[in-house]
């Protein structure tokens, strides 16, 4: 049994001490100003020890600082750890938001008001929705791995239904830019980025993919653009030949023949078709293509200046390259293997820009069940 005494301080401040056997059998405890907080963590230890869920509290002194650094050892170790962008983007989150807010706190003292009122001075600060929402994922997978090292009991950043739903941020919808627009913007950049625009806006690829492209996974004869590596950005370096974003990210993409004649062109002009390893798209001085100096120094620019307002995010060209297959009649499936995505996506993202393809299907379904020259049994039977 946990039982509870009243002890006083040297400045005569009165102190509540809980005292209980942990299941080892070795004697804990834990003072609390108010004599209500000890018994109701009196009554807490002994629900726990009976469910078989107890932890030592004094596990749970540890700062939220040092349980984040071992948790980003354990996430970034070994081949199945965070890919090095994501390591990238929750250390920034870390070292931003959540460490100055919350990083000296004892984890036995953070409770589920805080991390609410840590996220209301983040949003007063200005800090978008959804950047509230990626520290709220990082912070509830910290805390969610202190319970597994039995740190803590429960996850304070952990949110009731209507709490979720409350929080829910409204994605983006993807912005689709018509063959008008692609060719002003096309037009508008460096001769050297005219044919990575085309490429993304035409073949659909992510622009760590299109960065990450070497002259030996061009086949221009055969129209195919093989994608088997990313180049992702990480604290302003890229990173070359790291795997696709998934696996279902490994494809061969099929182009036009407008765009292989583009891109010999391009080689021709700016590469080395003869040598298989060079890196397709460049810079001028024969570095690696950085998606945030492409978007704010070439793309945007040129948007700006084909007054194309607001300019298009990077990703909307992939966006403009799903509503280019709807429109040449591809199905949902094979525009999801062209892009890499799963039929789901595709349906959740891109579904509405294949609507003409799906009423001629339905048409034809009609006219199979209207086959007899009454006006078939199924019409028969609806009228």
């Amino acid at each position: 049994m946990a039982w509870t005494k009243r002890i006083t301080t040297k400045d005569g401040e009165p102190r509540y001490k809980v005292y209980w056997y942990d299941p080892s059998g070795a004697q804990r405890s834990k003072t609390f100003g108010k004599s209500e907080d000890a018994r109701k963590f009196q009554r807490t230890v002994e629900v726990d020890k009976d469910r078989g869920s107890y932890t030592d509290p004094n596990r749970g002194k540890i700062t939220l600082k040092d349980l984040a650094e071992k948790f980003m050892e354990s996430r970034t170790a070994g081949e199945d750890g965070l890919r090095p962008s994501s390591g990238a983007l929750y250390e920034m989150q870390l070292r931003r938001y959540i460490l100055p807010g919350l990083g000296t706190r004892r984890l036995y003292a953070i409770s589920k008001s805080d991390v609410g009122e840590f996220e209301t001075g983040l949003r007063n600060a200005g800090t978008g929705a959804a950047s509230v929402e990626a520290v709220h994922r990082l912070l509830h997978a910290i805390f969610a791995f202190a319970i597994e090292e039995e740190r803590m009991l429960r996850n304070p950043a952990t949110r009731t239904r209507e709490e979720r739903k409350t929080r829910k941020v409204k994605t983006r919808k993807p912005r689709f830019l018509d063959e008008i627009e692609v060719e002003k913007i096309a037009a508008g950049v460096p001769e050297r980025y005219r044919a990575l625009v085309w490429t993304l806006a035409v073949a659909g690829l992510r622009i760590g993919e299109a960065t990450a492209l070497r002259v030996e996974d061009l086949d221009l004869k055969a129209g195919t653009i093989r994608v088997h590596r990313n180049a992702p950005e990480v604290n302003g370096h890229k990173l070359l030949d790291q795997p696709t974003k998934t696996e279902r990210s490994v494809r061969t993409v099929d182009i036009p023949a407008s765009l292989s004649a583009m891109l010999a062109e391009h080689l021709n002009l700016f590469g080395n078709r003869f040598d298989s390893s060079t890196l397709v798209f460049t810079t001028d001085r024969g570095q690696p293509v950085l998606q945030s100096s492409f978007r704010k120094n070439v793309l945007s620019k040129a948007a700006h200046r084909a007054g194309i307002d607001p300019a298009p995010r990077v990703h909307d060209l992939r966006h403009t390259a799903a509503s280019f297959m709807g429109r040449a009649g591809y199905t949902l499936l094979e525009a999801a293997e062209q892009l890499g995505h799963s039929a789901t996506a595709m349906t959740a993202h891109y579904s509405h820009v294949f609507p003409d393809a799906r009423q001629e299907k339905v048409a034809r379904l009609d006219a199979l069940l209207d086959q007899s020259p009454k006006g078939g049994a199924f019409t028969r039977r609806t009228t």
